[in-house]
């Protein structure tokens, strides 16, 4: 979301297998263990992006 910090709700961002690790109000990790686990999860990252997109 850029440097400065904004007080948006982890909630903006519809999470529903908990793939974000929310690490603020604002800044989130998402990681993958492996190249498979990206594959299977492919859908939810990309819906994920989509709503990001939106918040920059």
């Amino acid at each position: 979301m850029g440097a400065k910090t904004r007080q948006l709700p982890a909630s903006l961002i519809a999470d529903p297998q908990g793939m974000l690790n929310w690490l603020g109000p604002d800044r989130a990790v998402l990681e993958f263990r492996s190249a498979a686990e990206l594959a299977e999860r492919r859908d939810a990252l990309v819906a994920i992006v989509r709503q990001w997109i939106t918040h920059v």
